[in-house]
This record gives C-alpha cells, structure tokens and sequence, in this order.
C-alpha cells in the first residue's frame, strides 16, 4: 500500500510499480519481438499479415467475456477492508467471466469460418481461429489472475507470471515453427499451450485471494452493473487495432498488412513504459483517491507522462528506420512513414487512462463507454474515407485522430463528474512540440549518414529541453536556476 501520502512520495510509488511492471512488460515485449525478424523473414508479406491479422480479431472476443470485471474487482476491492468481502468480490467477477467465456469460446470456435470471410474475405488459415477460441478461456483466466497480483501489489508473482507466459510461447513458436514445420498454424498452436499451462499457475499464485464458497448476491448486480460499460470499452479498445486491418485488407493488399504490421510492431515499442504505466495507475489511484492532494498528484502525472511519453515517440522515430531494418529487412522500408501517428496513438491511450479515472472513481463507467465509442466510430469513419486516398498512413492517422477524440470526449465529461486539476494548456504545448518535431524527423531527415544522425540528436534534444520548461513548476525552475548559480560560484573556472 501507499504508506508516504505526500506528492514526492505518491509519485516514487507510482514510478516504482511503472518501473516493476514495465521491466516485466519490457522482457516480455522484447521476448516476443524476437520472434519478429524470424518469422518476417519465414513467412511471406501476406502471410505474416494474416497472423497478425487474427490475432487481432481473435483477441476481440477477450474484453466480451471479461465484461469489465476485472475494473469491478479493482473498484469494489478498496471499498471495504473486510478480508471475506474482498474474497467474495473476487470469487463473483471470477465466476462471471469464467462462465461467459465457455459460452463465447464455443460460438467462436463454430463461427470461425464465418467471421474470417466477413473480416479479411477469405477462410485461408481457419484453425488458426479455432485455436484461438480453444485458448480464450485459459487466455482470461491469466488476465485475471495477472490483474489480482497487480491489484494487491504483488509484483514478484505478477513478474513470474507475465515473463514465464511470454518465453513459454516465443519458445513454443520457435519449436512448432521452425523445427516441428507448422507453419502458421504453430504460431496459434504455442499460444494456446502457453496460456493453458500458466492459467493452472496463476490460479495457484492468487488461490488466497479465491473463496470455494462465497455470498455473490450481495455483490454481482453492483459489479456487473459497474463493468458493463468497461466491457464497451474493451471492445472498443479491441477494435481499435482491427478496424484499420479491416479496411486495409478491403482497400489495398496482404502485402500492406504485413508492412502495416511492422510499422505497428516498431510503434509498440513504446507500449513497453505504456503498458507499465496502465498497469500501475490503476491500483495506485484507487488505493490513494481518498488521501490529501489526491488530485493534485493526478494532475501533475498527467503532465510528467505526457513528457516522458511523448520523448519516447521523437526518440522512435529518431532511430525508426534503423530498427525497421533490423527488426525485419529492407521490404518493409515503407513502414517509417507510419511510426509517428502509430507511436503518438500509443501514447494517447496512456493518457486517455489518466483522464478517465474520474469516471471509475464517480463510478459513472457509461460516459467512459461513450467516450471510447465516440473514437471508434471516427477511426472507422475516417479509415474508411483516408486508406483509398492516403494508404496506409490514412489508416495510421485515422487511428491518431480516434484516439485523439476519445480523449476529448472523455476529458469534457469526466472533468464534470470529478474535477482534477489539469493543466491543459502546458499539455497540449507538449505535444504540439513533440507533433513538430515528429513531422520534421519524418519529412526531413531520411538518411542514416553523419549528418542525419547529428540532425536527430539535435531534434531530440531541443524538444526534450524546451518541453521539461513546460513540465516543471515554477518553484521548481526557480530552484534549478539557484542550484546552477551556486555551482556557477563553486567552479568560476568550469563556468568560464
């Protein structure tokens, strides 16, 4: 728990379970990109497009069966200090989506056909999404039990848990596709047995946490009704990455799916401090809303992420072609273009999580789900208008211009329900600088010689100085020119 309530001490909490949660999202994350030169390598554009493709929307059917318990659990966790109160909250999210998920797994599984011929227009590699209804169930209950170690702050198990999953299934893969020959189908075939084999270890890290017997009633119509509207948004934020493969698919070629793909491959890299961040944010704001200043450290995180996220996004497309060259080769070259808006979306959903908390915190999830849904339904608006026009980089900028949407929506109404401070002007500075930057690196430094390499330092260093003016207070500023005028008399020589 967060024992030191001031702001110095909330924001070292809160960067200790980023950094926890980050490191395990980073080796994982890095695991699994391994597999990426192999498999672009192996398998051809088309092919490699089509696994990324349905796994895409295979992963669609998770936040269906979740139906947002596990925000209920997080929400109604810290509400009572009862030991028996919060096994039966966790018992009754746990049995909902564990009974969901039989139900859905099975209509995916008989429907597969169906859905691959509405989606891509074609049933090639039918197994695959077969195979992924077959892992669904275990697939959930690893989500769940991931969700109850961060939840109670249990990092050591979480980090098990999440690194064992992740090199069980690059080495699976490696197995099934390079030694065993299977193709495509090996890469589905290694993800269901990773999460059947940690489902079974993570139930035995939280079996503490789980009653056999437990009261629901009291507790199922409230969390039910609480996680409705986050099942909305998990769909939503399952059909974000779908809805540009969708119009891709219908409107260019396999070949730009697999050149999408990698550019989306390279942007995720940042998905690595992202995902760390969501991971800590939640359990952190609901174990800490109730203190002094609560909203004051929510406000000042907003502006530090933004910092820290949008540094990430300049310094990604500073090394951006170089890391398409050597993540998978020179034929995916035309994927740079897509780097900047792919890696400021990244960023975007971070900070859509900062702004949100309001809504969870009132517990009005409805408008959270109307927000989402507002963004969605602009992304498929506008990617259905921009790919014919623009390709790729329109279905790429109809996703920035989604996300961006949500984040509006979300900030009007959730500043209505449960006022924070933020600071918009200095956010949105930030970003306009990081958007420059980005737009020059892109149209203007294109080569990897000396020169380029000097211009990209420069960019990165420029906008990290003049945006870290914009993140410190002016206390701070004050305090940081004293401590350089005090350095400047202790070495007049150095200054000289």
């Amino acid at each position: 728990m967060v024992e030191d309530r001031s702001l110095a001490g909330h924001l070292r909490f809160l960067l200790k379970d980023t950094a926890v949660y980050g490191l395990a999202g980073a080796v994982a994350k890095l695991l699994a990109i391994f597999t990426v030169p192999i498999l672009t390598r192996l398998f051809s554009t088309s092919e490699y497009g089509l696994i990324d493709a349905i796994t895409i929307v295979g992963t669609v059917f998770i936040p269906a069966v979740i139906l947002g318990q596990d925000s209920s659990i997080g929400r109604f966790y810290y509400d009572t200090d009862d030991r028996r109160e919060r096994r039966e909250i966790v018992s009754t999210g746990l049995s909902v989506q564990m009974a969901f998920s039989a139900l859905v797994a099975a209509a995916q599984f008989i429907l597969a056909a169906p859905i691959l011929d509405a989606y891509l227009r074609s049933t090639a590699e039918v197994d695959c999404m077969r195979l992924m209804a077959l892992a669904l169930p275990a697939t959930v209950l690893v989500r769940n039990t991931q969700n109850l170690l961060k939840w109670t702050f249990r990092r050591r198990r979480y980090l098990v848990l999440t690194l064992g999953i992740t090199v069980v299934n690059v080495a699976a893969t490696l197995f099934l596709v390079l030694v065993a020959r299977l193709g495509v189908t090996g890469v589905f075939y290694a993800n269901l047995f990773a999460q059947a084999a940690f489902a079974g270890t993570g139930m035995w890290f939280c079996r503490d946490l789980i009653a056999a017997r437990f009261n629901w009633r009291p507790w199922l119509k409230p969390m039910v009704l609480f996680g409705l509207p986050y099942t909305l948004v998990g769909i939503a934020d399952a059909v974000f990455p779908s809805v540009d493969r969708f119009f891709i698919a219908r409107y260019l070629t396999l070949d730009s799916l697999g050149i999408y793909s990698v550019g989306m491959k390279v942007a995720s890299l940042l998905m690595l401090v992202v995902t760390g961040f969501q991971t800590a944010w939640g359990p952190f704001a609901y174990a800490t809303y109730r203190q002094p200043g609560a909203n004051q450290t929510f406000a000042r995180i907003l502006l530090l992420f933004t910092y820290v996220g949008c540094l990430g996004v300049v310094g990604l497309v500073a090394l951006g072609k170089p890391l398409i060259l050597l993540m998978a080769s020179e034929k995916y070259a035309d994927s740079y273009p897509l780097v900047g808006p792919l890696a400021f979306s990244a960023i975007l959903g971070g900070i859509y999580y900062i702004v949100c908390i309001g809504m969870g915190l009132s517990k009005k999830t409805i408008y959270n789900a109307v927000a989402y849904m507002s963004g969605v339904a602009v992304f498929a608006g506008l990617a259905n208008i921009l790919v014919p026009i623009l390709g790729l980089q329109g279905a790429a900028l109809g996703l920035l211009s989604g996300k961006a949407i949500s984040i509006m929506v979300v900030t009007v109404v959730a500043g209505k329900l449960y006022p924070i401070p933020y600071d918009f002007r200095r956010f949105l500075a930030i970003l306009a600088l990081a958007g420059l930057s980005v737009l020059f690196l892109t149209t203007q430094v294109d080569d990897i010689g000396i020169m380029d390499w000097f211009l990209r330092a420069a960019v990165l260093l420029g906008y990290g100085m003049a945006s870290l003016c914009l993140v410190m207070q002016q206390s701070e500023r004050t305090a940081v020119y004293k401590q350089l005028q005090r350095m400047r008399r202790r070495h007049p020589a150095a200054a000289a």
